[in-house]
């Protein structure tokens, strides 16, 4: 036992009692709790390969009381979610701080349920252990903007180089995107992102993509977790193993990047993988000609939003023609701190609350007659995999969404996207798009309907999956094993790639596709291509959607997506446990309606539900565990419903909503249209109130 052990105890137990009195929990929960805690702790304290500092970061949180945080921190092991693990790098404000200033040795809190070095070699070792099993012999390793990405990019290279893994290295913060492309360029077996995509800047994580570029599927999942977590006996100190990547030999390590190398790279070998990616990216536009005569026309707004796409998306977009690009330059610059944004608050283009930031800092700069000029005002998360699209609304219609501007839903986008590009290519084929029969469209069982009406109109077959890039992708490859092809994957959350037909010989990246990875720098210049096209036609892309919406054979879903809690997360244990509660609840709720009783939300009776669950969380849950929602329907369409989610890649509930709106003309389009995008939402607050306040 350690010095501190009896206060450990002492303040743990008090804790907890404390937690039992207000109902935060039961007595069997906190005694779990607090024994796997003290357990943890202890461990970490007697571990011969964590370094004192590290100890003197526990023993000093000890000593000033940090119940809460150490909790939080030892509670359990970080757990794989959607893409790979993601958490805390930092539990408070001032340690992030302090990791920013002083790097992975900082004298900071840290345990087996944070980011940091103990945890990130651990798993290193793990992915090491599975891929010499299987005879993989190289990897490619990025970081997005985070604090220390680089890092803990360096720290993961060293481990594997020790392992004999050769190491692709990317010398600047990078899109996860073309981490997952340099892996099929290079014919790679791995890739690993150090990122937390749009999570907010307490967060960090490690994500994993295979030879395909694509996220892990169940099974790769599975077996890598066994070899970080299941092999105990196997446990490595990786901090007498390390290689300094100065001394590694060029066979070990090559660099990636830009023009040229950013970093001292010795007599390593660097290729310029930004000119490959983007030149690949070029190839998917379809009207190059149209591009051509119109792009001097698009004015076009792009907020980085401190990210990795600082670099690429204006490249692109400059070098396809569209001079007319502002940027916003404050959070043009990498910054794993967000300035911008608080603690809590996340920095994702397709949260409203992001895009009021990002607009008004636009505005700052550039002025309002120039936000008033844009075409489109488009943003990418931090590793750049998600974009979010803000369009100006006529001053005619102001008064009808109640303001002067408007961020589309990713649904809405990638109706009009698909649309486009499935019109073109039917257009260049005479009206019909050939041999149907072998192609196909992919979206999330929560992305709207109207996805599946556009790909009908063209007699293309869509196909559903679960929430998560690496189910569309596993569904792209399972397509390519029936002879189809991709024509697109589209998820709500505001990803979407072309994943193409299936690989040549030898080849992993599908013929006329882009890599199995959701990208927001692929998706801002197609949306670009779709802006020109717009100009060609003297019209607008909030006039192409409303056409859309007329379409009787597409209609008008509205759609929304509220998170509970709405700003930050469910913090600490203890909105773990109240995370839980609430889907006990929602469970308890579908029970009752299948039973035969009657409920309603908003005054709208449910008539029937339906639950979807995979297993993979049936471990860390209970058995049964509805990790892709439960649904409650409003009507016999199916098109009208309620779906209630536990989030893959944060602590937090999503709520989504989606209903067929009738009765559109061109007359009333942009009012009903923003009534029903205000009754949806009154409709998803109710549900969230209705879980916390009513038991069932």
């Amino acid at each position: 036992m350690f010095k501190q052990s009896d206060s450990l105890q002492n303040g743990l137990s008090t804790y907890f009692n404390e937690k039992i009195k207000l109902e935060v929990m039961n007595s069997e929960e906190a005694n779990k709790i607090m024994n796997k805690t003290f357990e943890n702790i202890n461990n970490w304290l007697q571990d011969n390969s964590i370094s004192q500092l590290t100890k003197d970061g526990i023993i000093q949180a000890i000593e000033q009381e940090q119940w809460s945080d150490l909790v939080y921190a030892f509670w359990q092991e970080v757990t794989f979610g959607t893409g790979g693990i993601r958490g805390r790098a930092a539990l408070t404000e001032e340690d992030l701080k302090s990791l920013a200033l002083n790097g992975l040795s900082a004298k900071i809190l840290k345990g087996p349920n944070t980011i940091n070095d103990v945890v990130f070699s651990k798993i290193t070792n793990g992915v090491a252990r599975y891929m010499k099993k299987r005879e993989m012999k190289n990897v490619v390793i990025g970081y997005d903007s985070r604090i220390r990405g680089r890092d803990f990019a360096e720290l993961i290279a060293r481990i594997f180089i020790s392992k004999g893994i050769k190491v692709h290295l990317f010398d600047e913060p990078t899109p996860y995107p073309e981490l997952s492309y340099a892996v099929t360029f290079l014919r790679a077996d791995i890739g690993i992102e150090v990122s937390a995509s749009h999570n907010d800047k307490r967060y960090n994580g490690y994500k994993i993509c295979t030879v395909t570029g694509a996220s892990l599927n169940l099974k790769q999942r599975a077996e890598i977790i066994d070899e970080i977590y299941g092999n105990e006996n196997n446990k490595e100190e990786a901090s007498t193993e390390l290689s300094d990547l100065k001394d590694a030999s060029p066979d070990s390590l090559a660099y990636l990047g830009g023009d040229k190398p950013l970093l001292d790279i010795g007599n390593h070998s660097y290729t310029n993988l930004h000119k490959e990616y983007l030149g690949h990216i070029k190839d998917f536009v379809l009207r190059l000609d149209t591009v051509k005569e119109n792009m001097s026309n698009v004015n076009i707004g792009y907020c980085a939003y401190y990210g990795s796409g600082h670099k690429v998306v204006p490249w692109l977009l400059k070098e396809m023609g569209f001079n007319n690009l502002k940027i916003v330059s404050e959070m043009n610059t990498p910054n794993g701190l967000f300035p911008a944004f608080k603690l809590t608050e996340l920095p994702d283009p397709g949260f409203i609350g992001s895009a009021e930031k990002a607009s008004a800092e636009f505005k700052k700069e550039h002025g309002d007659q120039a936000f008033e000029a844009l075409d489109m005002f488009v943003g990418t998360d931090p590793d750049a995999d998600r974009m979010g699209l803000t369009i100006n609304v006529p001053k005619t219609k102001r008064s009808a969404v109640s303001g002067d501007w408007r961020l589309l839903t990713a649904n809405d986008l990638w109706t009009l996207v698909l649309w486009y590009r499935l019109s073109t290519v039917a257009e260049k084929n005479g009206g019909k798009i050939p041999d149907t029969i072998h192609k196909s469209i992919i979206k999330s069982h929560v992305t709207s309907e109207a996805l599946r009406r556009v790909a009908k109109k063209f007699n293309i077959e869509c196909r559903g999956t679960w929430v998560g890039f690496g189910f569309l992708a596993e569904e792209i490859i399972e397509e390519w094993g029936r002879g189809r092809a991709n024509l697109g994957a589209f998820e709500e959350s505001n990803g979407f790639t072309i994943g193409g037909a299936k690989p040549q010989k030898e080849e992993t990246l599908g013929q006329g596709g882009h890599t199995l990875e959701k990208d927001g720098t692929l998706a801002t210049l197609l949306t670009a291509e779709i802006a020109a096209f717009a100009k060609s036609k003297k019209t607008t892309l909030m006039d192409m959607l409303n056409s859309l919406y007329l379409d009787p054979e597409i209609g008008c879903f509205v759609t929304i997506e509220i998170t509970l809690p709405e700003i930050g997360v469910f913090e600490g244990v203890e909105g773990e446990l109240l995370k839980r509660k609430i889907i006990r609840n929602v469970e308890r709720m579908a029970q009752k309606i299948t039973k035969g009783d009657n409920i309603a939300i908003a005054g709208l009776p449910i008539v029937k539900t339906e639950t979807f669950a995979t297993g993979k969380y049936d471990n860390i849950y209970w058995t049964g565990f509805p990790d892709e929602g439960l649904r409650f329907y409003f009507d016999n369409t199916g098109d009208y419903h309620l779906t209630i989610r536990p989030s893959g890649t944060e602590a937090k509930l999503r709520f989504y909503v989606q209903h067929k709106l009738q009765g559109l003309t061109q007359e009333n389009v942009w009012d009903d249209k923003a009534l029903a995008d205000k009754f949806v939402e009154k409709l998803a607050r109710a549900a969230i109130d209705m879980v916390q306040t009513k038991q069932f």
